[in-house]
């Protein structure tokens, strides 16, 4: 035998061993991988541009009076990148905090198949950190479902799942987390 019937031979057999493997790994996956591949389409990448202005404070009303005439606001342009999810897909309803549309003239939505769409605010609430978009499409889009199950307990394992800005992606990651189990001011944003 030459050389290419010994490299075609190994290839079969590396084939084999991967396929013989298949089964293994499916049941090998925990319960947050099985949640992550559930619930990751929905999972989109927000971008936002806007126009921010401060003016100068120091925190003393007398103080900052004085000084709003020598100091002109600061007129900047700002970004944000966050997470959000899909909540009604039919709609294009999608959950995000509020810290990451505040302010924005422009919000762009990137979905995990890599579509972007322009979003639109519908509501908001700065107290509990949460705002809704709508995005237009015609198209049925993956959403997760909202538990309607037991309270969660303090202690027990939750996790969250976002996109994570830095790599510029939409591919979701999860991040367990038994610390914010009991406490729902905790939150994790991409």
């Amino acid at each position: 035998m030459n050389i290419r019937h010994w490299g075609i031979i190994a290839l079969a057999f590396v084939l084999a061993l991967c396929l013989a493997a298949a089964p293994a790994l499916a049941k090998q996956q925990s319960p947050v991988v099985r949640a992550v591949k559930n619930v990751g389409p929905a999972v989109v990448n927000i971008s936002t541009t806007g126009i921010v202005k401060r003016s100068f404070a120091t925190g003393d009303p007398l103080m900052d009076r004085f000084f709003q005439d020598m100091f002109r606001p600061m007129v900047r342009r700002q970004t944000t990148l966050g997470s959000g999810v899909i909540i009604d897909g039919k709609r294009g309803l999608i959950i995000t905090n509020h810290h990451v549309v505040d302010e924005a003239s422009e919000i762009k939505v990137q979905l995990a198949d890599r579509r972007v769409f322009t979003a639109k605010p519908v509501g908001a609430d700065p107290h509990s950190d949460l705002a809704l978009l709508r995005i237009d499409t015609s198209d049925n889009l993956p959403q997760v479902e909202i538990a309607q199950g037991e309270p969660l307990m303090i202690g027990e394992t939750v996790i969250a799942i976002a996109t994570p800005s830095v790599c510029n992606t939409p591919s979701p990651r999860a991040w367990s987390a038994p610390w914010a189990a009991g406490c729902p001011s905790a939150r994790m944003s991409g």
